[in-house]
């Protein structure tokens, strides 16, 4: 015909029939059908090629002056049995393109009790096979006078590729092959006329040898076998439900890719036209959306799903040089999930990461409930460090060469709020030369390295982090690096702060203090100098730099008191040693209260004090020792050079001991050019001190 309808038929016979003409009712008991073959086409314009081939009667003009016919019931048509062999039925649809062909060959089996005013249920059993491998097998009944049909289905791999131009619209990728197989009942009924249709699925099913490829005819999603063991789907009387057993899927391969602008490209996989997105905003801001009827949410129940032989293949194109990681072996299971329980279900997967480094993840979630839930547990071990370069090169402006990675991670989310820690141990981290990159940090990353990293080469810290899934800025990699970032930070600020927790105290290490013109430790600050010490030990690679400092508001006085008496005991050593003795120390010789008068008397003498007060012959006139004392005070001063010795000596001091008592070679450790005001001092410690810095 025009319309390309054909059909065509072997061979055709009729066994046995009657005719009641009272009844206005053909049946013929038995009809044959030898390989009949049909093309049905669906047109460009959307017609089915079929319903143009039966004309509709043209209407005749309505005349009141002519008769009426008598009026007749129709006549109908019973066919107790048909039989089929060897059809075969070609469908093209040329409205889409490319054009879709499905063809349905070896057509077999029987239909009974077809009555043409459908008063009758009418019983089939089909089988065929469609295109070259796949087979399709109903059998069961239907009426259409009160509208029901009961259908056992037995698909075993049909070919859902060839069905691809239908998802090209909507799927940016391609289908490269895919098969489905259902074993199931199908029910379907219309309790009256104009009702909403019901229908249920029971059954099992499975989508085997899946093959999608992305835009770029790259391997993106694939499985061997995907099976469902058991699906029970009710549709039509209240919200949808969804009821399937375990879940079982083995061999399978993901690829995983953020983009340079990043986006995961699995969120990207369907298409969303732009003018339904923007009327779904729209009504969900505006006030007639919010108080629009809710559609009904579907229920999903999922009894379990278990994992086996999985491939998740990552790269990462958002960091420059772009970052790939590949997950190998990955299995396990999930316990039950529904939408319409808070129960959460019990999740354990295992894999590795490249074939090494194993990869442990467990906990409990349910990603169904109108309420996300999630606790879960992470873990992976001896993770080369070198793949993780590229994200040190954007963030932190150096490359990796060398460790190894480990991380227990804990993750919980609970009424919209996140809480986390990552506990994260790396083992040998090594930089290389810095890479110059405009989104790595200012701070000092290497000085950073170096606190953290103990002789033996390990780091181990616990990344905390927390934030609401409410806010729009939400995102857990953004939070991370922001955590990152205020580690760096905090040891920036407080280097010393960070030292002193490593090792279980709460000193401050980041200052000695010293008394009033004094260079010397007392025991209290020498065990802190210890302390440091340790820590130095146990870093090794950081350098000390060492500042000396005064106050001259606090330490002047103190230099004279030093001062004056450093003449008393330099009087004390002269007259030792003219008495035989041998020459000493003067800054260890003690004075005792008794000797102090004459000391005095013998330092007044020597002094050259103006107006210094005198008798009648002009010597020097005795004074008590008090008086002497205070016009020795009063002729000494002190000069920037004072303050400037002092403050060395507090560097030297404060070195000596490092070295010496700590074990801590002069090469890491740097005495710089000293302070000699309070100025900067924002703490609460002593301004008479020695300041330390890491390098």
């Amino acid at each position: 015909t025009a319309a390309g309808a054909t059909l065509n038929i072997a061979r055709l016979s009729v066994e046995g029939g009657e005719v009641d003409f009272a009844r206005r009712v053909v049946t013929l008991a038995k009809v044959s059908l030898d390989a009949p073959r049909a093309v049905v086409r669906r047109l460009s314009d959307g017609a089915i090629n079929w319903a143009r081939v039966v004309r509709q009667p043209a209407k005749q003009p309505a005349n009141d002056l002519q008769p009426r016919a008598a009026d007749h019931s129709p006549w109908t048509m019973a066919v107790r049995e048909i039989e089929i062999a060897r059809g075969d039925v070609q469908f093209e649809d040329l409205a889409i393109d490319p054009v879709v062909s499905l063809r349905a060959s070896a057509i077999a089996g029987t239909v009974r009790n077809i009555v043409g005013d459908g008063s009758e249920r009418a019983e089939f059993a089909l089988r065929t096979r469609f295109g070259s491998g796949g087979t399709l097998a109903v059998n069961g009944g239907a009426r259409w006078d009160m509208p029901s049909a009961s259908v056992r289905v037995d698909a075993r791999n049909l070919d859902v590729a060839a069905l691809r131009p239908y998802l090209a619209a909507r799927i940016d990728g391609d289908l490269a092959s895919a098969e489905v197989s259902v074993r199931g009942t199908l029910t379907a009924s219309q309790p009256k006329a104009g009702a909403a249709w019901r229908a249920t699925y029971n059954g099992s099913a499975r989508l085997s040898n899946f093959h999608a490829l992305d835009g770029a005819s790259n391997d993106l999603l694939r499985w061997q076998a995907l099976d469902i063991d058991k699906v029970a789907v009710k549709l039509g009387d209240g919200p949808p439900v969804v009821d399937l057993g375990k879940i079982a899927l083995n061999d399978f391969f993901a690829r995983v890719i953020v983009s340079d602008q990043g986006r995961l490209n699995l969120l990207d996989l369907v298409r969303r036209d732009a003018a339904p997105a923007q009327a779904n905003v729209a009504s969900a801001t505006s006030p007639a959306g919010a108080g629009a009827t809710a559609q009904p949410r579907t229920t999903i129940r999922i009894a379990s799903i278990e994992l086996a032989r999985g491939n998740v293949n990552f790269t990462d194109n958002f960091v420059k040089p772009n970052f790939t990681a590949n997950i190998t072996g990955l299995g396990g299971s999930v316990t039950t999930l529904a939408s319409d329980s808070a129960e959460p279900a019990t999740m354990t997967l295992t894999g590795k990461i490249d074939d090494e480094a194993p990869l442990q993840i467990g906990g409990r979630l349910n990603p169904l409930a109108p309420t996300v839930f999630l606790d879960i547990e992470g873990s992976t071990k001896g993770v080369d460090l070198p793949r993780l370069t590229s994200y040190s090169v954007k963030y932190a402006g150096y490359p990796i060469i060398k460790g190894k990675l480990s991380m227990d991670v804990k993750y919980k989310i609970e009424e919209q709020k996140l809480t986390a820690s990552n506990r994260v141990f790396l083992d040998q981290l090594t930089f290389g030369e810095r890479v110059e990159s405009p989104t790595a940090t200012k701070l000092p990353v290497l000085l950073a390295v170096s606190l953290l990293k103990n002789r033996r080469g390990e780091i181990d810290i616990n990344l905390p982090i927390s934030g609401t899934l409410n806010d729009p800025q939400f995102s857990i990699g953004g939070l991370i690096v922001q955590v990152i970032v205020n580690v760096l930070a905090r040891i920036v600020t407080a280097p010393f702060s960070l030292l002193a927790a490593a090792f279980g105290g709460g000193e401050e290490l980041g200052y000695i203090e010293f008394g009033s013109g004094a260079a010397t430790l007392t025991a209290a600050q020498t065990k802190r100098l210890e302390a440091l010490a340790k820590a130095l030990s146990d870093r090794p690679g950081l350098r000390l730099d060492i500042i000396g400092r005064v106050d001259p508001a606090t330490d002047t006085a103190g230099i004279l008191s030093a001062k004056y008496d450093a003449k008393l005991r330099a009087v004390k050593v002269r007259q030792l040693v003219r008495a035989g003795g041998e020459s000493v120390d003067a800054a260890k010789v003690a004075i005792a209260d008794n000797e102090r008068p004459a000391l005095i008397a013998a330092v007044y003498s020597e002094e050259k004090i103006p107006d210094k007060p005198r008798n009648f012959i002009g010597m020097a006139k005795s004074l008590p020792p008090a008086e002497m004392e205070a016009l020795i005070r009063a002729n000494l001063a002190v000069t920037p050079e004072d303050l400037r010795a002092l403050a060395n000596q507090r560097a030297s001091a404060v070195r000596n001991v490092l070295e010496s008592e700590g074990k801590i070679s002069r090469e890491r450790l740097f005495l710089v050019e000293p302070k000699l005001t309070a100025d900067g001092i924002k703490d609460q410690g002593a301004k008479t001190r020695v300041d330390f810095s890491l390098k």
